[in-house]
């Protein structure tokens, strides 16, 4: 998950082959942190972790040990994944 800006457009044939996309910076960072996600995690773009409330992103986010190879525009430092830790509650 990331958070950010994104254009959804509809792409296609009108009657066929009809359907809608994300565009833009947060929807691909978002979509290429899809091959570091394992079965059941939840990875966290620097962005989205910045919403968590404060004591949730000490206590329930790691940072994953690599460079994304993307910096951070507003602080000019490398931009970060975070593995979600926490749980999610079900109901019942």
């Amino acid at each position: 998950m990331d958070y950010g800006y994104i254009t959804v457009a509809r792409i296609g044939a009108k009657k066929r082959f009809s359907s809608y996309v994300a565009i833009g910076t947060t929807a691909n960072i978002a979509s290429k942190m899809l091959r570091y996600a394992k079965k059941d995690q939840i990875i966290l773009g620097d962005f989205a972790r910045q919403q968590l409330p404060t004591e949730w992103r000490y206590k329930y986010t790691e940072i994953l040990p690599f460079s994304t190879g993307w910096e951070n525009k507003t602080t000019m430092s490398p931009y970060s994944f975070f593995l979600y830790t926490g749980r999610w509650a079900t109901l019942v």
